[in-house]
């Protein structure tokens, strides 16, 4: 049996149904629609974004955010790195408990929704593994955080320069290396 991996699912979906819709979301009044092909390329910009600031296979990057196509987005685009991704509850409001999972996991970066940012913020002090935060929406506060559209920039140029290697780099992801840590 040929190996299977998310990637892989990803990248046979995305040329087979490109022009088909993957997601959709309302932000405003009326939805807004995502193919699978464009889908694929926003997940490529995301991890090609991700390598850029140093990302490897096995590191850790929590995703904290309300569902929306940007946290599918950025779920996928770990795996693509072969990160694995810790997705963490909105729902979770105990600094000791957001500071427990971040830390006990390892997480070098939290990609985080705007609504949900002033959690990690008020405990990224003492998380030592952790060097950067990604806010999907809402402006940046410190040096350590960055908004998603730099990461996507970030991205792109990494991808003109990288695209051998970032496709070498997907496709050494194995069907069982881990992806995801829940807790």
């Amino acid at each position: 049996m040929e190996p299977r991996t998310l990637i892989d699912l990803m990248e046979t979906r995305a040329d087979e149904f490109a022009d088909e819709v993957y997601l959709l979301e309302k932000p405003q009044d009326s939805y807004q629609e995502l193919t699978y092909g464009e889908t694929r390329r926003e997940v490529h910009r995301f991890a090609a974004g991700l390598h850029s600031l140093g990302v490897k296979k096995g590191d850790r990057i929590s995703v904290i955010s309300e569902g929306r196509n940007l946290w599918v987005i950025a779920e996928l685009g770990i795996f693509y790195t072969g990160a694995i991704n810790v997705p963490i509850s909105v729902k979770i409001n105990e600094p000791t408990e957001l500071k427990f999972r971040l830390a006990h996991s390892g997480c070098r970066m939290v990609v985080v929704s705007g609504n949900q940012a002033h959690k990690v913020e008020a405990i990224k002090k003492d998380l030592p593994d952790l060097e950067t935060i990604i806010l999907l929406d809402g402006e940046t506060k410190d040096s350590d955080e960055m908004v998603v559209d730099q990461l996507l920039a970030l991205g792109d140029q990494w991808l003109e320069r990288h695209g051998e290697e970032f496709e070498a780099a997907f496709r050494a992801v194995e069907e069982d290396d881990p992806a995801t840590i829940s807790y």
